[in-house]
């Protein structure tokens, strides 16, 4: 069994001003204006090859401009710029400013690359790897459109990278734009519940009685190779577009605002970009995070080979390198590395906690989420001793990147921890992903 996780690598850093003299232009009016580089507070670079900026504008006045990049050999130079008008009195008031950036991994040299974001240099560590082949059912993504996978909804999609993805709880997904100086914002909803026995022309008969004074024109269409109903009868605070289809026992309901040309001309035209991208990509997976039995193995069973050891306490036994140190009992289990990548040490950890209320990994989702409510955390389908599990790369601790994989078992939380995983340690990730898998292949959990 290989483990499903993609590098990602963060980069959470506070940067100084850049003492730069603004240069002079003018705007489509012949206005003076000043144009400038931005300044940043932190930079993200994911797997899947965006970068995720975010910034601060100076004050009221100054608007985020051009974003330039430039790729030579190995290095990459992105160049984030403002505007303010030149002569203009603005409120000392500081906004701040999030943009995306989409990369094309064929346009990279695999292994180290040098990354310069106005002035400021990171290294990254480009894999041996196409970015999606952990996507095979899904579309590939390219330098416009970004993929979006949930394995526990079952769904993938492709969506234009100016669009942010924010994952609310286990059953819905908003994306939405960023639209400075726009009446309003363009976002898509996706929900799921279950269809308990409902069909499509049951939902639509409900909807119509829930809307008795409107008259609900629903035209019949395909999402993902499966029938669907949609409308733009639906009254609601903002006009809207809704689309409700059945997929395996689940109702997927899809609502885009706002559709309304007369009064959101720009936004609507925004709107049909992303329901044009989601309608052309959309894809059910159809075995995503299978069902599976614990395995029928016993930890007598498992064998150290030479460079390893074995762990084992009363609830679980895996293996690990033997370069590594371990304390541990029943509830908590601590490897730590004695190599150090610059000021630090590899250090794994397994906790276990009783559940309490957390009943299905959905939950446990959602909790964790609520967790870490500054961070975007991003989840993937696994599993540890045939058991399902969810596994992200996304959550930092005391600043420094972690891989973190969570998964319930006889009542209790199991979550399996490794750090430091970001670029500050990028010579440490071939050695982290080594110990990762050779603990996750192994890992047997005992019989009550």
């Amino acid at each position: 069994m290989k483990s499903h996780i993609a590098n990602r690598l963060f980069i959470c850093l506070s940067l100084a001003f850049l003492f730069t003299f603004p240069v002079w232009a003018q705007d489509d009016t012949g206005g003076d204006v000043l144009i400038d580089l931005a300044y940043i507070n932190r930079v993200t670079v994911n797997d899947d090859l965006t970068i995720e900026i975010v910034g601060e504008l100076g004050d009221a006045c100054t608007e985020l401009g051009d974003i330039t990049q430039e790729i030579a050999g190995t290095t990459i130079t992105i160049s984030v710029f403002t505007t303010r008008p030149a002569d203009a009195m603005c409120a000392m008031q500081l906004q701040t400013f999030e943009t995306t950036i989409s990369l094309e991994a064929s346009q990279f040299t695999t292994g180290e690359n040098l990354l310069i974001i106005n002035g400021n240099e990171y290294t990254i560590i480009i894999p041996d790897i196409a970015p999606t082949s952990d996507n095979s059912d899904c579309p590939q993504d390219s330098s416009t459109l970004r993929l979006y996978r949930n394995d526990l909804a079952r769904y993938c999609f492709l969506y234009p990278a100016e669009f942010i993805v924010d994952v609310i709880d286990e059953t819905t997904t908003v994306i939405a734009a960023s639209t400075t100086g726009m009446a309003s914002s363009v976002e898509l909803v996706i929900s799921t519940e279950s269809a308990a026995e409902r069909t499509l022309e049951t939902i639509e008969s409900q909807r119509q009685a829930d809307a008795p004074q409107d008259a609900l024109n629903f035209e019949i269409t395909t999402i993902g190779g499966q029938a669907a109903i949609v409308t733009e009868d639906i009254l609601g605070r903002i006009p809207n577009r809704t689309l409700i289809t059945i997929y395996d026992g689940t109702v997927y309901t899809f609502m885009i605002f706002p559709i309304d040309t007369e009064t959101f001309a720009d936004e609507t035209v925004l709107a049909n970009h992303l329901w044009d991208s989601l309608m052309a990509s959309f894809v059910f997976i159809a075995d995503a995070a299978p069902t599976v039995s614990p395995s029928t193995l016993s930890c007598d069973d498992l064998i150290a080979a030479e460079g390893q050891a074995k762990f084992e306490n009363n609830n679980f036994c895996f293996l690990y390198l033997d370069s590594y140190t371990p304390i541990g009992n029943d509830t908590l289990v601590l490897l730590s590395g004695s190599e150090l990548f610059g000021d630090r040490g590899i250090t794994f950890v397994v906790e276990v906690f009783p559940a309490n209320n957390t009943i299905s990994l959905a939950d446990l989702q959602v909790d964790i989420a609520a967790t870490y409510p500054e961070q975007s955390l991003a989840f993937e389908a696994t599993t540890l001793g045939n058991i399902e599990a969810i596994t992200t790369d996304s959550i930092v601790l005391r600043l420094v990147g972690s891989r973190q994989l969570y998964t319930l078992w006889h009542d209790n939380i199991i979550v399996v921890q490794i750090h430091p995983l970001d670029a500050t340690y990028a010579d440490a990730t071939d050695a982290i992903n080594e110990l990762w898998a050779l603990v996750q292949e192994s890992w047997i959990f005992k019989a009550e």
